[in-house]
């Protein structure tokens, strides 16, 4: 609940509250907000903080002052191609938003059997593994598991960091030239592991995503497994007809 006694200002922290309970959906797109007294009583604060709080989140794009009416809920997803070979978060950086990673763990490691045959490794080869939180502002979105050979990137493990871009990093230090990505998607409800990572509901709506990076040579490079919360984000793809015509010739 709101604090008077943190550095983080009262709007701000409203603000903050309410962004996280239009995103776990207890403010739903196009629902009218409550009256700026009703949220003051609730939150206890004046009705000057909820209208600073309220503002901001207009400012964000996430509500809609509507003259006369009140104030609703316009929640905007992200778009991310799913055609793309570059991660999420570049893809998201070079759309203008902020984000931050997260290492929730880093560890080297076994893989299974399904890892080891995906990067066309022994199993009694060592990956390197790495789970990130994904962060939106100031809004957990993903959780990322990426697998790494390590014996072809031996000292990634010391460069991966909260602030680089592990796309960034095979690129320009290890010369991998990417080449193509295999992706599948899948919808599904969040664990209680999951939710507690990206603090969402429990059964919320999440796409489940796994996703195999290739280089020129076509050797895998990447795994990744990624958990993404279904109202942050909408997936898109760009076909051509040059496309259709070489998925027919492999077809034939």
């Amino acid at each position: 609940m709101l604090s008077p006694n943190q550095i983080k200002p009262l709007f701000e922290q409203l603000r903050d509250l309410v962004r996280n309970d239009i995103i776990n959906g207890k403010y739903t797109q196009g629902e009218k907000m409550p009256s700026e007294d009703d949220l003051g009583k609730l939150y206890g604060v004046s009705r000057i903080t909820v209208r600073r709080a309220l503002q901001e989140l207009c400012d964000e794009g996430m509500l809609i002052r509507r003259q006369g009416k009140g104030t609703f809920v316009l929640t905007q997803k992200h778009k991310n191609r799913m055609d793309l070979i570059n991660g999420f978060t570049d893809y998201m950086q070079d759309h203008g938003r902020k984000i931050r990673r997260i290492i929730l763990e880093k560890k080297h490691m076994k893989p299974s059997e399904d890892i080891a045959d995906s990067l066309q490794i022994n199993m009694q080869d060592s990956v390197i593994y790495v789970k990130r939180l994904m962060i939106d502002g100031d809004i957990p979105f993903m959780i990322d598991e990426c697998w790494y050979p390590f014996n072809r990137f031996p000292h990634l493990f010391e460069d991966i960091k909260e602030d680089t871009s592990t796309y960034q990093i095979l690129s320009n230090k290890y010369n991998v030239n990417f080449a193509k990505s295999y992706k599948e998607m899948n919808a599904c409800l969040s664990t209680e592991e999951i939710s507690n990572d990206l603090g969402c509901a429990v059964g919320e709506p999440i796409f489940s995503i796994q996703k195999i990076v290739y280089d020129i040579a076509d050797i895998p490079v990447q795994i990744s497994k990624m958990a993404v919360i279904g109202s942050r984000v909408t997936y898109t793809m760009t076909t051509n007809e040059a496309g259709s015509e070489m998925q027919k010739r492999i077809t034939e």
